[in-house]
């Protein structure tokens, strides 16, 4: 009995939020009503906001996954100011393990616009991290408002499963074939992902 893969079709799989039981802090707070964790509380109405009065500061947010967890993040969502002022313009998404050393994982710049904002890129980063940042720079009405004001924020990261595939095989005894699910590990040899069928594993 022989069996030929020819290409595997794998399934596409959605990011997950992973903020859960951990900790938010943040550079500065307006007031106690304001505090970092308002922003992944799940409450649109919740804000955090920053001190107004250090408009030309940068101002920074970040989440502690905790002891002994880590999440490679590649995707992040947030909900700015629902009003121009204190709306979130140029900010940075960093990472860390010790809480001293960052490496930004991503730079760009929020819209001037209401609603959730999305930034994703599966390039970004496939190291995990225990520590996020989003390290923002300006927002879009300094210096007449100078505080920066996120009401919820999202971290998300593509879950590993082992590759869910369909495959095509051709049973050399029966000489049909036919489709199938599996569930294989990630080190497969690449003829089966190549887009190509005149090769195969």
């Amino acid at each position: 009995f022989q069996t030929e893969i020819s290409e595997w079709r794998l399934r596409s799989i959605a990011y997950q939020d992973v903020v859960g039981s951990g900790s938010a802090t943040a550079s500065s707070t307006y007031s106690p009503s304001y505090v970092a964790a308002n922003a992944f509380d799940d409450d649109e109405g919740t804000p955090w906001y920053s001190n107004y009065t250090l408009w030309d500061n940068p101002e920074w947010i970040k989440y502690d996954f905790g002891v002994g967890v880590s999440h490679a993040i590649n995707c992040v969502r947030f909900l700015p100011s629902y009003s121009g002022g204190g709306r979130v313009k140029d900010f940075e998404v960093r990472g860390s393990n010790n809480d001293v050393d960052w490496d930004t994982l991503y730079s760009g710049q929020c819209p001037d616009t209401s609603g959730w904002q999305t930034f994703n890129s599966t390039a970004w980063n496939t190291t995990a991290y225990r520590y996020i940042m989003i390290y923002i720079s300006t927002n879009w009405r300094e210096p007449t408002f100078g505080e920066k004001i996120i009401y919820e924020i999202e971290l998300l990261a593509t879950p590993y499963y082992p590759f869910v595939a369909i495959y095509e095989t051709t049973p050399f005894d029966l000489g049909k074939k036919w489709t199938s699910y599996v569930f294989v590990d990630a080190n497969i040899d690449y003829h089966v992902v190549d887009g190509t069928f005149s090769d195969y594993w």
